[in-house]
């Protein structure tokens, strides 16, 4: 029994199998909680209890939970009600609190090339000076600036321009001209690359290969019909094996394996197989060969384990 069993400090008395056993005291030092939940000593057991927050605090109108101390807490909420700024500045919440701040205006803004500083909704803004680049226009038009102002205004085409055979007419600095028509015929590219047309002009482009291909998790990038494609990777997971196999990834495939079993196991004497750990092993076998019993009992095999009995 534990009545004069003397334990070291931070541990406790505790029968283990019949026997008296120093065992740690339970406590929260090693012990792991989930997010939001902190550990606690509960009727001298570790628990998880949840942090104390403001999740669940209503408070009044006017006012907000913050954690003062540790401790969800009703405190006022800052506004700018009651302060009072200086010219050319104004309250605004900074970070939940009120802070006078100068009166936005573009007095000091600078724009980038291209753009000019105007108040949209009370704050300078740059915004893009007038131009053509925004401007769509109607088909056979084209945007001009008149006036400093972008404007659609009918514009050259090769609507009516005929070109002769192996020619095409394109335009050249607003012009209709006929130039000869692209092609890959000429053109030479580099290893591991190939010419394709590009919005109508001949490009040596990288022949397609699973090189850059990133695939989702579950799946591998193989080529298909000459392009790079995610299928699912090999996997045991739909496999179905039969009584008594197993499937196992054996050289990147799935495959039905036989289960390991002590079944064709030759253990030496004084020894005999058993599964440990999923595999068969061999273990020595139980006997009364090296138990020690106490005074007026002696070793007997009990279901097979040797065991003290009077």
């Amino acid at each position: 029994s534990c009545k004069d069993f003397h334990c070291e400090a931070g541990t406790q008395c505790k029968m283990v199998d019949g026997w008296p056993k120093c065992v740690p005291l339970p406590s929260c030092k090693d012990f792991h909680c989930e997010a939001g939940t902190q550990c606690k000593m509960v009727d001298g057991w570790p628990k998880c209890v949840p942090l104390p927050s403001c999740k669940n605090v209503r408070c009044e109108a006017g006012t907000q939970c913050k954690m003062v101390d540790g401790w969800p807490k009703c405190v006022p909420t800052p506004s700018c009600k009651n302060v009072r700024c200086e010219a050319g500045t104004q309250c605004k919440m900074v970070d939940g609190w009120p802070k006078c701040v100068p009166t936005p205006s573009c007095k000091n803004v600078r724009c980038e090339a291209g753009t000019q500083c105007k108040m949209v909704d009370g704050w300078p803004k740059c915004v893009p000076t007038p131009s053509c680049k925004n401007v769509r226009c109607e088909a056979g038009t084209q945007c001009k600036m008149v006036d400093g102002w972008p404007k659609c205004v009918p514009l050259p085409s090769c609507k009516d321009f005929h070109c002769e055979a192996g020619t095409q007419c394109k335009m050249v600095d607003g012009w209709p001209k006929c130039v000869p028509t692209p092609s890959c015929k000429n053109v030479r590219c580099e290893a591991g690359t190939q010419c394709k047309m590009v919005d109508g002009w001949p490009k040596c482009v990288p022949t397609p290969s699973c090189k850059n291909v990133r695939c989702e998790a579950g799946t591998q990038c193989k080529m298909v019909d000459g392009w790079p494609k995610c299928v699912p990777t090999p996997s045991c997971k739909n496999v179905r094996c039969e009584a008594g196999t197993q499937c196992k990834m054996v050289d990147g495939w799935p495959k039905c394996v036989p289960l390991p079993s002590c079944k064709n196991v030759r253990c030496e004497a004084g020894t005999q197989c058993k599964m440990v750990d999923g595999w068969p092993k061999c273990v020595p076998t139980p006997s009364c060969k090296n138990v020690r019993c106490e005074a007026g009992t002696q070793c007997k095999m009990v279901d097979g384990w040797p065991k003290c009995v009077p």
